[in-house]
Protein backbone atom coordinates (compact mmCIF):
# COMPACT_ATOMS: atom_id res chain seq x y z
CA UNK A 1 0.00 0.00 0.00
CA UNK A 2 1.20 3.44 -0.87
CA UNK A 3 2.45 5.50 2.12
CA UNK A 4 0.15 8.40 1.23
CA UNK A 5 -2.88 6.08 1.27
CA UNK A 6 -2.33 4.79 4.84
CA UNK A 7 -3.69 7.91 6.61
CA UNK A 8 -6.71 7.94 4.31
CA UNK A 9 -7.43 4.25 4.98
CA UNK A 10 -7.09 4.84 8.74
CA UNK A 11 -9.42 7.86 8.55
CA UNK A 12 -12.07 6.04 6.51
CA UNK A 13 -11.84 3.00 8.80
CA UNK A 14 -12.17 5.18 11.91
CA UNK A 15 -15.20 7.02 10.52
CA UNK A 16 -16.79 3.70 9.58
CA UNK A 17 -16.21 2.20 13.04
CA UNK A 18 -17.52 5.32 14.79
CA UNK A 19 -20.64 5.32 12.62
CA UNK A 20 -21.30 1.73 13.70
CA UNK A 21 -20.64 2.49 17.37
CA UNK A 22 -22.93 5.53 17.32
CA UNK A 23 -25.55 3.92 15.03
CA UNK A 24 -28.50 4.26 17.45
CA UNK A 25 -27.52 7.66 18.76
CA UNK A 26 -26.48 9.54 15.63
CA UNK A 27 -25.96 7.64 12.37
CA UNK A 28 -29.41 6.03 12.06
CA UNK A 29 -31.30 9.21 13.12
CA UNK A 30 -29.23 11.30 10.71
CA UNK A 31 -30.01 8.92 7.84
CA UNK A 32 -33.73 9.07 8.72
CA UNK A 33 -33.61 12.88 8.84
CA UNK A 34 -31.87 13.13 5.48
CA UNK A 35 -34.37 10.72 3.90
CA UNK A 36 -37.30 12.65 5.41
CA UNK A 37 -38.42 9.59 7.37
CA UNK A 38 -38.22 10.59 11.03
CA UNK A 39 -40.04 8.13 13.30
CA UNK A 40 -41.90 8.02 16.58
CA UNK A 41 -41.33 4.80 18.48
CA UNK A 42 -43.72 4.76 21.40
CA UNK A 43 -47.32 5.23 22.39
CA UNK A 44 -49.76 8.08 22.68
CA UNK A 45 -52.62 7.83 25.14
CA UNK A 46 -55.54 10.16 24.58
CA UNK A 47 -57.67 10.98 27.60
CA UNK A 48 -60.50 13.43 28.05
CA UNK A 49 -58.42 16.31 29.39
CA UNK A 50 -54.84 15.30 28.56
CA UNK A 51 -52.62 13.49 26.13
CA UNK A 52 -49.71 11.37 27.31
CA UNK A 53 -46.71 10.39 25.23
CA UNK A 54 -44.06 7.83 26.05
CA UNK A 55 -41.39 6.93 23.54
CA UNK A 56 -38.69 8.31 21.29
CA UNK A 57 -38.65 10.69 18.37
CA UNK A 58 -35.93 9.30 16.11
CA UNK A 59 -34.31 11.36 13.39
CA UNK A 60 -35.61 14.77 14.40
CA UNK A 61 -33.65 18.01 14.52
CA UNK A 62 -33.35 19.86 17.81
CA UNK A 63 -30.97 22.39 19.37
CA UNK A 64 -31.41 20.36 22.58
CA UNK A 65 -29.58 17.38 21.05
CA UNK A 66 -25.77 17.37 21.28
CA UNK A 67 -25.28 16.78 17.55
CA UNK A 68 -28.38 18.61 16.29
CA UNK A 69 -30.10 15.46 15.01
CA UNK A 70 -30.74 12.34 17.02
CA UNK A 71 -33.11 10.64 19.42
CA UNK A 72 -35.32 12.67 21.72
CA UNK A 73 -37.05 10.71 24.45
CA UNK A 74 -40.41 11.83 25.79
CA UNK A 75 -42.37 10.65 28.81
CA UNK A 76 -44.87 13.39 29.55
CA UNK A 77 -48.53 14.31 29.72
CA UNK A 78 -49.88 17.54 28.28
CA UNK A 79 -53.17 18.84 29.66
CA UNK A 80 -55.68 20.52 27.37
CA UNK A 81 -55.46 23.75 29.38
CA UNK A 82 -51.64 23.83 29.26
CA UNK A 83 -51.23 24.24 25.52
CA UNK A 84 -48.18 26.43 26.14
CA UNK A 85 -46.33 23.41 27.55
CA UNK A 86 -47.09 21.41 24.41
CA UNK A 87 -46.14 24.33 22.21
CA UNK A 88 -42.79 24.65 24.01
CA UNK A 89 -42.09 20.94 23.60
CA UNK A 90 -43.16 20.95 19.95
CA UNK A 91 -40.97 23.96 19.29
CA UNK A 92 -37.89 22.06 20.45
CA UNK A 93 -37.77 19.86 17.37
CA UNK A 94 -38.35 19.62 13.66
CA UNK A 95 -39.45 16.27 12.35
CA UNK A 96 -40.29 14.79 8.98
CA UNK A 97 -42.20 11.70 7.91
CA UNK A 98 -44.04 9.59 10.49
CA UNK A 99 -42.86 11.67 13.45
CA UNK A 100 -44.26 14.84 11.86
CA UNK A 101 -47.60 13.08 11.38
CA UNK A 102 -47.63 12.20 15.09
CA UNK A 103 -46.94 15.82 16.03
CA UNK A 104 -49.65 17.02 13.63
CA UNK A 105 -52.08 14.48 15.12
CA UNK A 106 -51.42 15.74 18.65
CA UNK A 107 -51.76 19.33 17.44
CA UNK A 108 -55.14 18.46 15.93
CA UNK A 109 -56.22 16.88 19.24
CA UNK A 110 -55.34 20.12 21.03
CA UNK A 111 -57.28 22.22 18.53
CA UNK A 112 -60.37 20.04 18.82
CA UNK A 113 -60.31 19.76 22.60
CA UNK A 114 -59.27 23.31 23.40
CA UNK A 115 -62.34 24.59 21.58
CA UNK A 116 -64.46 22.69 24.12
CA UNK A 117 -62.64 24.25 27.05
CA UNK A 118 -62.41 27.85 25.90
Amino acid sequence: MNETMKPLVVLVGTVFLLSIIFWDVYTYPLILWELGKSKFDGEIIYKEDKICMKGKFIGCQSPELPLGVGVMEVNACFFVDTYDDWESFRGLMKCKGEAKKVIDEVELWFRENRSLEW
